[in-house]
């Protein structure tokens, strides 16, 4: 066989194996006309969430309504660790509006669909949303894959449903890190402000003070504990003996 020859059917050959993987392709990604026009949330049911759990991996966060103003979040109890934080108020509300928003969602055909890692729908790939009534019934469950090529939009389908494609507008939420939802602040997001403080003061093992309105100092010290911010949630176990001092806000309403 000529040199030349075995060029020519190497050639063909290379050209066989990509318009087979051609095929392949399109054959998974083969994407069905009708796009449909829906909200991953029924808007309906938004504000009636009253829990919601994150779950990536083996571990998952749990986020419950504690009154119509406050959120709280803790680490799911199967996990035997527990402590409860405060939520940033405006991260979970603009949550709620992205999951809830009408929006396109694009079908997807995949008639190899048992490789679900082709979609990142496998446990260790997927981040799973579950949204709960307050009889504790399921509003919704959203299976959450990778970004498509493009990295503008991502994969997502239900339990029983088809996979579809979506906007990623959902990425800066798919964390179970506590302190990307916790309302990291020294002093929680509570309804009181400096005009409500009637005094404050510092206990520690050594002093022992006040302050007042009156003082100078007061406005300012106010603010710059207002303004304390913490770098990472602890467990009340892992914070025994760590305890230098207390802070207490008193307020006409009561001692805070």
């Amino acid at each position: 066989m000529t040199q030349k020859k075995l060029i020519i059917i190497l050639s063909s050959f290379s050209i066989f194996l990509i318009v087979i993987y051609l095929l392949t392709f399109l054959d998974l990604y083969t994407v069905k006309p009708k796009k449909i026009t829906s909200a991953l949330l029924n808007p309906n049911y938004r504000d009636s969430i009253s829990s919601i759990r994150l779950s990536k991996n083996n571990k998952s966060l749990i986020f419950y309504k504690a009154n119509k103003n406050i959120w709280l979040g803790k680490i799911d109890e199967n996990l035997n660790t527990s402590f409860t934080f405060i939520l940033e108020k405006e991260k979970i509300q603009n949550f709620l509006n992205i999951a809830s928003k009408i929006r396109t969602l694009q079908p997807i055909s995949a008639k190899n669909f048992e490789k679900e890692e082709v979609f990142g729908f496998s446990d260790s790939d997927s981040f799973v949303i579950e949204f709960f009534l307050p009889d504790g019934s399921i509003s919704s469950t959203l299976i959450i894959g990778k970004n498509n090529f493009s990295g503008k939009k991502i994969f997502i389908k239900t339990e029983k449903s088809a996979v579809y494609e979506i906007e990623d507008d959902l990425f800066p939420y798919l964390s179970v890190a506590e302190k990307q939802w916790a309302f990291m602040n020294f002093i929680p997001a509570l309804n009181f402000s400096e005009k409500d403080i009637q005094q404050i003061r510092f206990l520690s093992d050594e002093h022992s003070f006040f302050i007042k309105p009156s003082n100078e100092k007061f406005s300012n010290t106010v603010h710059s504990i207002f303004s304390l911010r913490g770098g990472n949630i602890v467990s009340t176990e892992d914070a025994v003996g760590q305890q230098i001092a207390e802070i207490y806000f008193e307020t006409g309403y009561s001692d805070i």
